[in-house]
């Protein structure tokens, strides 16, 4: 039987982390707010499936949320990006944790070596508005860490959503 419930919440979660990195990509920026709202998606659709796997999700959101914490310390990456990784982590559960480091290792050498070879010329030189905001990158060494989160993280999700 269709739990709209949990379907809703799914549809929700997803339309709301493309909108995560589409933000972050232009402001570099994750907000609390988003943050909150995803993790009210995750208890409304934890919810909706009987509160399954509750302890393992847990588990794997404060292993995430402590290597980005780590990260945050170091200056690498910023505050809402590390709430973002303790949100993520509940919905991609425990099953999803390794493909999807897998595939953020993948997607974060692959915008490395996008970044590190990227010879878009100045941003006023009539570039399109994506490819100027990609040499405000490179030229900051500023990323929207987001974007590749997200990126990485819509197929672990899609998979335990719908499989």
């Amino acid at each position: 039987m269709l739990n709209i419930i949990e379907l809703l919440a799914e549809v929700g979660c997803l339309c709301l982390l493309i909108w995560i990195a589409v933000r972050d990509f232009r402001t570099l920026k994750v907000s609390n707010q988003s943050n909150l709202i995803l993790l009210a998606l995750y208890c409304v659709w934890l919810a909706s499936r009987g509160f399954e796997a509750v302890e393992t999700d847990l588990l794997v959101a404060v292993l995430f949320f402590g290597v980005a914490l780590v990260m945050w310390l170091a200056k690498m990456m910023g505050a809402g990006d590390v709430k973002l990784y303790f949100v993520l982590a509940l919905f991609i559960g425990v099953d999803g944790a390794a493909p999807y480091v897998l595939i953020l290792l993948l997607i974060s050498l692959l915008a490395f070596l996008v970044l590190r070879f990227w010879n878009g010329g100045a941003p006023t030189d009539g570039q399109s508005p994506w490819a100027a905001r990609m040499t405000e990158f490179k030229k900051s060494g500023k990323l929207p860490y987001a974007v590749i989160m997200v990126a990485s993280a819509l197929g672990p999700i899609c998979i335990r959503f719908f499989w």
